[in-house]
C-alpha cells in the first residue's frame, strides 16, 4: 500500500516538473535581435539614404533594436533632419544611439532622435550650431538657420525625456543654463536667467559658485534654491563629456567597450550592417574634390575627341567621367534628371557650334549656359517641389564649395589643353591620338597632278568662306579654293595668307 502511494507521488512529481518545464519554455521571451548601423565621417545625402534603407530592412526582418553607432563631427543639415525623421517614424523598433567616439553637430541631432543614448568612455556629444565656411552667421541669417534645428531638438527632448533647455543650448548661443537645487526637496532644475528671475529675487551674482538664491517672498533671507553650477555660458554651445551627458540626463549608460554596451542591452552579441562597396564608392565620387577632378578629366577628353577622327578612347573617357559625376549624384539623391538632360543638351549645342555652324554664336553661348547650369544644379541640395537653388546659409556654403572645385577643374582643363597641344604629338604612341599634318606630296606627284588652283601662290591674301577646322574653303581673288591650316582654328570671314603650297595642297594661316 505504502509502496503504491509512493509510486503515485513520484509519478505526480515527475509530471508536475515536466509540465513546469514546458510552461517555462513557452513563457521565456525570445532573444532580442540587435543590429548596429554605423554612421562615420561626414553626414550627407548618401548617409541619409543608406540609413533609411537599413531601417526599412530592419522593420521588414522584425529587428527589435537598432543601434546607431556614431563617430562623426557632423555634416549637412537637410540629410541630418531626414535621418532624424526616419528614426522617429520607425515603428516597433527601439533605437539606441551609441556614441562611440564623438557625435558633434548633425551627429548630436541624430543621437537625440533615438529612444535612448549610451556613450563610450571618453566620448563627446553636442555643439550643433549651423556654420558656414564663408563666414560667421549673424542676426536674421543665424535665426533662420537655427530655428528648424532648435525645433527638431525640442521635439526629440519631449519624445525621449531630455531637458528642452539643455537640448536647445546645443544649438543656440546666448543661452545661459544654470543647475540649481531645492534645499528641502533636493529637486534639481536647469534654468536660464529669465527662469531664475521667476523663481526668486534675481541675484546677478548667481554665476558665483555656491551662491544661494532667495525665494520670491518678502523675506529674501528665507532661501530655498541653491546654485550648483553654470552648465553652459551664453558665449558657448553645450558640448558634453561622457560623465556630463549622464549627469544631465542624456546618456543612460557609460560603457567602456562593445561588450559592456551589449550587456546593457541584454544581449551577448549583435549584427553589424556595414556600408557596402557601392555606397562607399558613391560617397567617394560625390566628394567636392572628385567632382572637380572628374570634370577636368572629362573636359580634357572631350577636347582631344574633337581633335581626333572617329570614335575611340577620348570619347569613352569623357563619357565615363561625366556619367560618373551625374550618376553618383543621382544615386545619392542629389541630382535630378533635368540637370543631366540640360548638361547633355549643352554639350550637343557646343558640338554643333564647333563642327557644323560657322563662327561662334547663339548655339555656342546657349551650350555653355546649359552646361554650367546643369553642373551647378546637380550639386544643389534637393528641395522637393522647388527649383534647386540655395535658400539657406548652409546650402550657400555647399554651393560655393562645389563652385570652387568646378572652377578649379576648369582651370586645370585649360592648363591641360595647353600642355596637350604642345607635347602630345611628340609623345610616342600617344601622338597617334591627334591628327598629324598630311605628308607633303613629292615633286613627281605634284608635276603629274592637274593644277586645281591656278594662279594661287605663296603670299596671296584671301578670305575664309567658312570656318577652317582646320580644313575649309577660301576665296582668293575670284576663285574659291580648298585650303588647310597648320592646326589653328580660323573663323569664317577672317583674312588668311597662303604660307605654303605643295601641289594642290594649299596651307594658310590667319593674318590676325
Amino acid at each position: 500500500m505504502l509502496r503504491n502511494i509512493g509510486l503515485t507521488i513520484l509519478g505526480l512529481s515527475t509530471a508536475v516538473l515536466a509540465l513546469s518545464q514546458v510552461l517555462s519554455d513557452e513563457l521565456e521571451p525570445a532573444p532580442k535581435r540587435v543590429v548596429v548601423v554605423p554612421i562615420e565621417g561626414e553626414i550627407n545625402g548618401i548617409t541619409a539614404r543608406a540609413l533609411k534603407q537599413r531601417m526599412e530592412r530592419a522593420q521588414s526582418e522584425g529587428v527589435d533594436v537598432v543601434v546607431i553607432r556614431l563617430d562623426t563631427k557632423g555634416g549637412l543639415l537637410m540629410p541630418a533632419l531626414d535621418i532624424s525623421e526616419t528614426i522617429k517614424s520607425a515603428e516597433d523598433i527601439h533605437t539606441v544611439a551609441y556614441v562611440d567616439k564623438e557625435a558633434y553637430s548633425a551627429g548630436a541631432l541624430i543621437a537625440l532622435a533615438c529612444n535612448e543614448i549610451i556613450i563610450r568612455d571618453l566620448g563627446r556629444i553636442g555643439d550643433c550650431a549651423p556654420i558656414i565656411m564663408q563666414g560667421e552667421l549673424k542676426g536674421t541669417e543665424r535665426e533662420k538657420a537655427e530655428s528648424p534645428v532648435r525645433a527638431e531638438f525640442r521635439d526629440s527632448a519631449v519624445r525621449n525625456g531630455y531637458n528642452e533647455l539643455l537640448a536647445e543650448s546645443m544649438v543656440s548661443m546666448d543661452i545661459s543654463v544654470y543647475k540649481i537645487e531645492h534645499f528641502q526637496t533636493g529637486e534639481i532644475r536647469y534654468v536660464n536667467k529669465r527662469e531664475v528671475r521667476l523663481l526668486s529675487d534675481y541675484d546677478p551674482r548667481v554665476e558665483e559658485l555656491g551662491k544661494v538664491l532667495p525665494t520670491e517672498g518678502k523675506k529674501p533671507q528665507t532661501k530655498q534654491w541653491k546654485y550648483l553650477k553654470t552648465v553652459v555660458d551664453s558665449s558657448d554651445l553645450l558640448t558634453m563629456t561622457e560623465s556630463e551627458a549622464e549627469e544631465y540626463g542624456f546618456a543612460k549608460a557609460i560603457v567602456k567597450n562593445e561588450q559592456e554596451a551589449q550587456a546593457y542591452l541584454g544581449v551577448s552579441s549583435w549584427e553589424t550592417w556595414q556600408w557596402d562597396w557601392g555606397e562607399l564608392a558613391v560617397a567617394f565620387l560625390n566628394s567636392m574634390a572628385m567632382t572637380g577632378i572628374l570634370t577636368a578629366v572629362g573636359l580634357l577628353a572631350l577636347y582631344v575627341a574633337l581633335n581626333t577622327p572617329g570614335f575611340g578612347v577620348p570619347e569613352v573617357v569623357a563619357l565615363v567621367c561625366f556619367a560618373t559625376v551625374f550618376g553618383s549624384k543621382h544615386m545619392a539623391g542629389i541630382a535630378e534628371w533635368w540637370t543631366m538632360a540640360l548638361f547633355v543638351v549643352g554639350v550637343m549645342l557646343l558640338l554643333v557650334e564647333v563642327l557644323v555652324l560657322p563662327g561662334f554664336g547663339v548655339a555656342g553661348v546657349a551650350g555653355i549656359i546649359c552646361v554650367v547650369v546643369g553642373m551647378l544644379g546637380m550639386v544643389m541640395p534637393k528641395d522637393p517641389g522647388k527649383f534647386p537653388f540655395p535658400r539657406t546659409p548652409v546650402a550657400w556654403d555647399m554651393f560655393w564649395g562645389y563652385l570652387a572645385w568646378l572652377i578649379g577643374g576648369f582651370f586645370a582643363f585649360i592648363v591641360g589643353v595647353i600642355l596637350l597641344a604642345k607635347y602630345l604629338p611628340r609623345i610616342p604612341k600617344l601622338g597617334r591620338l591627334v591628327l598629324a599634318a598630311a605628308p607633303a606630296a613629292s615633286a613627281a606627284d605634284a608635276a603629274r597632278a592637274p593644277d586645281l588652283a591656278p594662279g594661287v601662290d605663296v603670299g596671296q591674301i584671301g578670305v575664309a568662306l567658312g570656318p577652317l577646322h582646320p580644313a575649309g574653303q577660301v576665296r582668293i581673288g575670284e576663285a574659291s579654293v580648298d585650303v588647310v591650316t597648320e592646326g589653328e582654328l580660323i573663323d569664317a570671314g577672317s583674312e588668311v595668307e597662303v604660307v605654303r603650297r605643295e601641289g594642290n595642297r594649299i596651307v594658310v594661316r590667319s593674318r590676325a
